[in-house]
């Protein structure tokens, strides 16, 4: 008969941990600075998905090092969760489509309202979570809303790939 300790033992030897998120806005809320850059036009779009992919990277790097053996992924968002899986299955008003932005960009419209050479859209309404401080989007179903997978979830950035190719590295050497 195996003793309760070594059983225990074993048990915890063979234990692997986890973090259900990481904060994505970065250290010193850097997301949220380059962001609102972006907003008032004072950053680049690319500096933007570069700068972000940089944060993603440079997490994953720290929560490795950390010890953290499943790492969270694909949690990303410049903006709100909510909002990323209403583009990702394709549930974007029609006058935010006929504006004709990038992802991105569109995704932005419907957050924060778009008035530009494309046109002028007012942002979707948010909810507040509970009783909590935190608000989300609220997607729009519009009566020929076609729910279908829209893009790879990232904005087409193509961090999975990278997040696949960080992990294969790391586990291979």
């Amino acid at each position: 008969m195996i003793s309760e300790s070594k059983l225990l033992s074993e048990r915890y030897d063979k234990m692997r941990n986890s973090i259900i998120a990481y904060p994505r806005i970065g250290e010193d809320r850097e997301l949220k600075f380059w962001t609102e850059d972006y907003f008032d036009g004072n950053l680049s779009k690319e500096t933007l998905e570069s700068s972000a992919r940089e944060l993603r990277e440079k997490q994953w790097r720290q929560l490795a090092a950390s010890g953290i053996d499943f790492i969270p992924s694909n949690d990303f968002s410049f903006y709100d969760g909510m909002l990323d899986m209403a583009v990702l299955l394709n549930a974007i008003p029609e006058a935010y489509q006929s504006l004709g932005l990038d992802e991105l960009d569109t995704s932005f419209a419907m957050a924060r309202g778009y008035q530009g050479a494309q046109g002028d859209v007012k942002a979707l309404p948010m909810k507040k979570w509970f009783n909590t401080n935190y608000h989300y989007i609220v997607p729009l179903l519009e009566d020929n809303t076609e729910l279908k997978l829209n893009s790879d979830g990232n904005h087409g950035d193509g961090s999975l790939d990278r997040l696949i190719s960080f992990f294969q590295a790391l586990y291979t050497s």
